[in-house]
């Protein structure tokens, strides 16, 4: 029969020591790292969460934000129409002041060819 033990045999405390020291650190590292990929998941899963937080509030405002302008629109387009009215109604009137006057000048034009002599 074999002895298994027996390469260990001569090996030193100091050694068993160090193996024990590493072995330990092995564990700390491995507990260490536990805790980190915890609280690497957890810090996802709160990024999640506050994505999906900001998320909802990033699309309330801007459907807020959307109805704002598509009333100030409105708006706007009511009051130029309302202008766009009143200059198309002033320019009639001009137009029409500037036919009176055409036809005037016209009525003082034969007169005056007509008195001068000059009509022909």
């Amino acid at each position: 029969m074999l002895n298994r033990t027996a390469p260990f045999v001569g090996l030193s405390s100091e050694f068993w020591a160090i193996i024990g020291s590493a072995t330990a650190i092995g564990a700390l590292v491995l507990t260490v790292s536990g805790w980190h990929r915890g609280d690497i998941q957890g810090l996802r899963a709160e990024m999640g969460g506050v994505e999906a937080s900001l998320s909802g509030e990033i699309r309330a405002v801007d459907a807020k934000l959307s109805a704002e302008i598509r009333a100030v629109d409105a708006k706007l387009s009511g009051e130029i129409q309302a202008v766009d009215a009143k200059l198309s109604s002033k320019i009639d009137k001009l137009e029409e002041g500037q036919a009176r006057i055409d036809a005037r000048l016209g009525v003082v034009e034969s007169h005056v060819l007509g008195v001068s002599g000059l009509d022909g």
